[in-house]
């Protein structure tokens, strides 16, 4: 060390004693002048710069330490800022030498005048606790990082006693995000800054944080808060307690933004909702205490209760029954299903839900009609298993029952019609016979006798009962529409006389039938079945008997007019009037009579069929309908078609015994009745043919075999046994194509549609009719060959 002394006091003991403190000190330690020259180093430098202490003395500091070899010392330099200050002055360094940071502390030395003279520079290696600082921060930030970029929102509070009641000493960034505002501002506003509303809530929720350090955590919470945007957010809030030594009144606290999940349970709920409210057929669900939770737009419209009126009520049973009774879903409610066979048609387990049940029956006047409803309940469990609700759909089959109904209705009736159809070929032979033999004992009988009266009167009663099986079978037949000019007048007088019977005793029918012949173009069945309708409404419109006014009109109609379910344009027509005296109907009824199945009939006596069956036939027609009725005063049906002007009608007229010519042909007649195999027989043999006689097909086809160039005309019956007359006419025009033949049948065109097609050279004559009718066909066909 130099011998200089650092103060003129310092005696050369105290000099000794001095330095020996001096290099001591174990962190290296220099005095310097005010120039930043070292005036003496202690032994300890050395290892801080390699040199002995006489080598850095005369050098500037900066040189020594720091190497900048700029001349002057480094930035931050606290001999610098002691100089300035005058007091002791410390700062971290980094040393370039050993590549270390030091703690550097600069004291002033003062001079006797109170100037500083020199300055102790003393340097601490603080390297390793630099090092540490760097770690603890690297790690610190790292967490700080964990806790900022967590996808939930963490944070660290206290409760205190006083106003803001919660204090924050952590708030990450996600907290931020969601709420908007700052750690900062929460603290010094407390939580009404996220509960506005009113501070009493706020209050509340600090309260309910309060007592969380004691053991009241919160698991899940849900909290409404609105943000800095006064927008509304639904938080899920966890709580731990955070305790140590320093403090127990610390919490952390885990917060979940559930908004859009909450919102998407709401739409997927809302959606839901809206399914069942609008789903097509009714639903409602009971809860446990049987009151109705869900009552949809389907359950309104079929009920007619609104589902204000029922929700949140236990009167369910209202909606269906006059008197109280348990509903399907009140029945799985209680658990008790010994009543079922009491209330429904039908009840069974339901194949859709193994705790579920399922009835179906009609129900009396639902929302003022019967209808017949398929019923499906079940109940609804919970994640424990208990059951919470009942659900309960209908389906109201009503229509579908109907249909099958008249569909089984429809099949019987076509079963009756095939019986009809035989009843009618058997009893039509039976006719045959009678009329044929009475026509035959009018030529033995002396005009005015009481034998001829009394014949005349049997012959009258067969001739009413022939048109009646005529008519019946008209009416029920289902063929082609197969137009032709007739006289209206004619068919509705021919239709009165066969059917005026089913109208009844109480009934009278007046017909007042225009003096013009009236001539349209038509189907004759089809609008015989028209009348036949029209008549059938107007008896069941009379149960306890009145009048029926039938006439007939040639209209022309200048200008189109309107009633309330028609429009007639102009022209000229043929006018149908049908007018009875019975109860009639009110404009609501009149407006819906002509839509299919439509009927004011209770169950079983009508199918809503009738009139839309005569409008759609008058349609057909190029005609028009109209229709005018009030209560109690009857109903009128006009029926317009188009009228045929200078058209010769189609008459049929009987033939009369002078009117039949006979011949000598030979005519092979094949039937298996006994009885009309002899009467055609006799009656063609008495006008001079040659008879052949067979009782089945497979005779008819010998016979003609045997005779077949002898025989010009076959007669067979259609439905004969062993072979049929078509089969046998088939196989015998392979012997003589150019046979010609007369069918007779008792059964109608469609039942003889499946079976057969008469051949071209053929032709159907239909029973009953008289034997000289038959004879006078013959004839035309023979004649037709000559």
């Amino acid at each position: 060390m130099n011998d200089k002394p650092v103060s003129s006091g310092v005696t050369a003991s105290h000099k000794i004693q001095w330095e020996a403190i001096f290099n001591a000190i174990g962190n290296p330690a220099i005095i310097l002048d005010r120039d930043h020259r070292v005036v003496a180093a202690n032994s300890a430098s050395q290892s801080l710069t390699g040199l002995q202490p006489e080598e850095m003395v005369g050098h500037y500091c900066f040189d020594v330490f720091h190497r900048h070899g700029n001349g002057l010392p480094p930035p931050g330099c606290p001999m610098e800022k002691m100089l300035c200050s005058g007091v002791m002055e410390s700062t971290d360094v980094e040393m370039d030498a050993l590549d270390g940071t030091f703690l550097v502390s600069c004291t002033p030395i003062p001079a006797e005048d109170g100037s500083i003279e020199y300055v102790i520079h003393i340097a601490t290696d603080i390297t390793a606790r630099k090092e540490m600082e760097k770690k603890l921060i690297a790690e610190s930030n790292f967490n700080r990082s964990i806790i900022d970029n967590a996808p939930v929102g963490l944070c660290v509070c206290r409760a205190v006693p006083e106003f803001p009641y919660v204090l924050f000493s952590v708030w990450n960034e996600r907290m931020k995000a969601v709420t908007g505002y700052a750690m900062e501002e929460i603290n010094s506003e407390g939580l009404n800054k996220l509960l506005p509303s009113n501070h009493a809530s706020a209050f509340r929720a600090a309260e309910r944080v309060r007592r969380v350090p004691a053991g009241d955590d919160l698991a899940g919470e849900k909290w409404v808060v609105v943000n800095n945007l006064g927008e509304e957010h639904v938080l899920a809030i966890w709580t731990s307690p955070l305790k140590s030594e320093e403090t127990n009144d610390s919490f952390l606290v885990f917060v979940v933004d559930v908004t859009e999940h909450k919102t998407a349970l709401q739409e997927q709920r809302s959606f839901t909702d809206s399914l069942v409210r609008n789903a097509a057929i009714p639903i409602f669900v009971l809860d446990r205490e049987h009151k109705v939770q869900i009552w949809n737009k389907a359950c309104e419209k079929l009920t007619g209760v609104a589902r204000a009126d029922i929700i949140g009520k236990d009167e369910q049973w209202k909606a269906f029954y006059e008197v109280k009774q348990p509903t399907l879903a009140d029945y799985i409610l209680d658990g008790d299903f010994s009543q079922f066979p009491k209330h429904y048609d039908k009840v069974s387990k339901s194949a859709h839900n193994q705790n579920g049940y399922r009835a179906e029956g009609w129900c009396a006047n639902i929302n003022g009609s019967d209808r017949y409803l398929i019923i499906e309940a079940a109940p609804i469990y919970d994640r424990q298993g208990e059951m919470t609700c009942v659900i309960e759909t209908i389906s109201d089959m009503t229509e579908s029952k109907t249909l099958e109904e008249q569909l089984l209705h429809a099949q019987k009736m076509e079963s009756i019609g095939h019986l009809a159809g035989g009843i009618a070929h058997e009893f039509n032979n039976i006719l045959a016979v009678i009329l044929g033999y009475g026509q035959v004992m009018q030529k033995g009988l002396v005009p005015g006798s009481t034998n001829m009266s009394d014949l005349d009167q049997i012959l009258q009663a067969a001739d009413r009962a022939a048109s009646l099986t005529k008519g019946l079978l008209a009416f029920s037949r289902k063929q082609r529409v197969t137009p032709a000019n007739f006289n209206l007048n004619i068919l509705i007088h021919n239709t009165l006389k066969s059917f005026s019977r089913i109208m009844g005793d109480d009934i009278i029918v007046r017909e007042n039938l225009d003096s013009t012949p009236i001539t349209i173009y038509a189907d004759q069945t089809l609008v015989t079945q028209v009348l036949m309708n029209l008549m059938t409404n107007a008896r069941d419109a009379m149960p306890t008997g009145g009048n029926l006014d039938i006439s007939t009109k040639i209209c022309e109609i200048d200008e189109a007019f309107s009633t309330l379910l028609c429009q007639v344009p102009p022209g000229r027509y043929a006018r149908i009037s049908l007018s009875d005296s019975g109860l009639g109907m009110d404009e609501e009824t009149l407006a819906k009579i002509f839509e299919p199945f439509f009927t004011t009939k209770e169950l079983g006596r009508g199918t809503g069929l009738g009139l839309s069956v005569v409008y759609g036939i008058v349609s057909q027609h190029n005609g028009y309908i109209c229709v005018s009725s009030s209560v109690n005063h009857g109903t009128e049906f006009d029926l317009y078609f188009p009228l045929i002007e200078n058209e010769e009608t189609n008459r049929v007229t009987s033939v009369v015994a002078a009117d039949v010519c006979g011949g000598d042909e030979t005519i092979l007649i094949a039937d298996d009745d006994p009885n009309l195999l002899m009467l055609f027989s006799n009656v063609l043999s008495e006008l001079g043919y040659h008879v052949l006689t067979a009782e089945n097909g497979v005779e008819a086809v010998e016979q003609f075999t045997a005779n077949q160039d002898k025989i010009k005309v076959l007669v067979f019956d259609v439905q004969m046994p062993k072979k049929s007359g078509l089969q046998a006419y088939k196989e015998i025009k392979l012997i003589k194509p150019g046979c010609r033949a007369l069918f007779v049948s008792g059964y109608n065109e469609e039942q003889l549609q499946g079976s057969m097609e008469i051949e071209e050279g053929a032709e159907l004559m239909n029973k009953p009719f008289t034997p000289l009718d038959m004879a006078a066909r013959v004839r035309k066909i023979l004649n037709s060959m000559a």
